[in-house]
């Protein structure tokens, strides 16, 4: 269980990590090869990044790593909780603009 949960939220952990920094890189590409490049370079930042991490979290004790599944449970609980909350506004607003519109 600790472990599928981990593989789930490792490539997770990795994007969020890899992301911001591919992020502030503002020449746009402008061939299908430098498409390329900069596909596979994102690909092995985020390969690199999530292998660091697993290596990380491999590298405690069981107890860290029982604390951090945990807390990264609850956080994907609390964002979950906050994406439904999210969504019923919108379809709310959604049926609200409909009525105005009639």
């Amino acid at each position: 269980m600790i472990t599928r949960t981990m593989h789930a939220l490792l490539p997770l952990a990795a994007v969020i990590f890899v992301a911001p920094a591919l992020a502030q890189q503002p020449r746009t590409p402008t061939s299908l090869e430098e498409v390329l490049q900069g596909v596979e370079q994102f690909g092995a930042a985020a390969d690199k990044a999530f292998n660091d991490r697993k290596a990380e979290f491999e590298s405690k004790a069981q107890a860290e790593k029982d604390r951090m599944l945990r807390d990264a449970e609850q956080q994907k609980s609390q964002l979950s909780q906050a994406s439904d909350k999210l969504s019923d506004t919108y379809q709310a607003n959604e049926l609200r603009i409909s009525m105005l519109n009639q």
